[in-house]
């Protein structure tokens, strides 16, 4: 018998509508290789790949892939829709032997992409065993990648954001730690607005939802406001210790500070920048929700074990804070970022799926599905995940049923919903950039 070790091998294959080069019918797809040869034993040299199905005919290649120095790239277009696409990938060393190969059988949906698993065996005969008895003769990992092009309208920025914030102009916020700067990117025209630049180390930021105020905390406390016409800033206030958080509540700058016992929450009056209220013995938080209509600030609290759903009432009048609020539950559900409130404030849901109320923080319900972002429009919510370096949008009704799902380039980082389109903030095709892409509602 014939012993094989095996290489293991993702195949993703995905719809492209609209390119500008090489453009293919919305019931077409493209499988794309890029195969990693660094745990190759045997000397591959050439390369190719085929699919075929009963319902067409010829088959689709062979068709020669790339070996350029550790990698197989290539890819087979105008492959059709439908169930029961064969793909085999055979490598070669340099006597045109096959040395690898492998098939699998995937079902090619219109406008989704489909993930293969492909077991790439590697040939004895053509390969023998040459190294030590006894140690492994040539297991690796090979991973395919797939690319995704719909032709929404796309921008890469050169910079890499750690909080990202979206205004009602439609105007984004992008905090860059490694320039000490908040960049804006204005929605309408495409372009990026002045940046506001901080004084010197920044640690975080906090913008109103309405444009009306921007703000940058330092390394010490020391908080600076923004003229978001000119761009320029000015000493606003200063905490008594290092701000983690900031979130702007109405009126009022909600903070959160290593002061005292624990940390301390901290409100500051936006038109003076006094501080009116502060309270220690406080929960840190990682992901906030403002509830304007109930003066509540809903957040996912951060350095506790278990962590939990919080919440504090912020009196935008009087400046005052209550009590810290937190769960009946204490760890009994998975709470990942972010956390989200509802567009009608009945409910917050976090990206797990769990939805929790307002009014008392108790478990709601639960889709089902996990993501990294959600918004919301049209009695619909959109979840935007990731499917390895592509970001999946899955549109869910009222009752979580599922009512499709597009794919894009790039894994998401953030969603936004502007006017009649969603604003999804990913990570760029180079390294160290956000991509920032428009997508009309009426296209998902």
């Amino acid at each position: 018998m014939n012993c094989r070790s095996l290489l293991l091998l993702t195949v993703s294959i995905v719809p492209f509508v609209g390119c500008s080069q090489g453009q293919l019918d919305a019931d077409e797809t493209l499988v794309s290789f890029s195969i990693a040869l660094a745990e190759d034993h045997c000397g591959v040299v050439t390369a190719d790949a085929m699919v075929s199905a009963a319902d067409f005919s010829p088959a689709i290649g062979p068709l020669d892939l790339d070996v350029s120095g550790d990698t197989i790239v290539g890819r087979i277009p105008d492959v059709p829709v439908g169930t029961g696409r064969l793909i085999q990938v055979r490598a070669h060393n340099a006597e045109a032997l096959v040395v690898y190969e492998g098939e699998t059988l995937v079902d090619v949906i219109a406008g989704e992409p489909a993930v293969a698993s492909v077991e790439l065996y590697r040939n004895y005969d053509n390969c023998p065993d040459t190294v030590d008895p006894g140690t492994d003769p040539g297991t690796g990992e090979v991973v395919v990648d797939g690319s995704l092009n719909d032709g929404t309208p796309a921008t890469d920025l050169a910079f890499v954001a750690s909080e990202v914030a979206f205004s009602s102009n439609g105007i984004l916020y992008f905090l860059d730690l490694e320039a000490d700067r908040i960049h804006r990117y204005e929605i309408s025209s495409g372009a990026l607005l002045p940046p506001l630049v901080g004084s010197s180390q920044v640690a975080t930021m906090a913008v109103a939802p309405d444009d009306s105020g921007a703000y940058l905390a330092y390394a010490g406390g020391r908080i600076d406001d923004f003229d978001l016409d000119t761009g320029a800033g000015a000493f606003f206030g200063a905490a008594p210790d290092n701000i983690s958080s900031m979130v702007v509540t109405g009126g009022l700058l909600f903070t959160i500070d290593a002061s005292g016992a624990w940390d301390t929450h901290s409100v500051y009056d936006r038109a003076t920048g006094a501080r009116l209220a502060f309270d220690e013995w406080r929960d840190t938080g990682r992901s906030f929700a403002w509830a304007p209509g109930m003066g509540r600030l809903f957040f996912l609290n951060s350095g506790v074990s278990p962590t939990d759903i919080n919440y504090v009432d912020i009196d935008d009048v009087n400046g005052t804070l209550s009590e810290e609020v937190d769960s009946p539950y204490h760890g009994d559900y998975s709470l990942p970022n972010p956390i989200r409130l509802l567009p009608d404030e009945s409910a917050i849901i976090v990206g797990s799926g769990l939805l929790f109320s307002t009014t008392d923080l108790s478990y709601q319900s639960a889709m089902g599905l996990s993501f990294t972002d959600v918004a919301f429009a049209n009695d619909n919510y959109y979840l935007a995940d990731s499917v390895g370096a592509m970001t999946q949008i899955r549109v869910l009704d009222a009752a979580f049923n599922i009512l499709s799902a597009h794919y894009v380039d790039g894994a998401p980082r953030a969603l936004f919903r502007h006017n009649d389109a969603l604003v999804l903030v990913a990570e760029g095709s180079a390294p160290n950039t956000t991509r920032v892409r428009m997508i009309p509602l009426a296209d998902l």
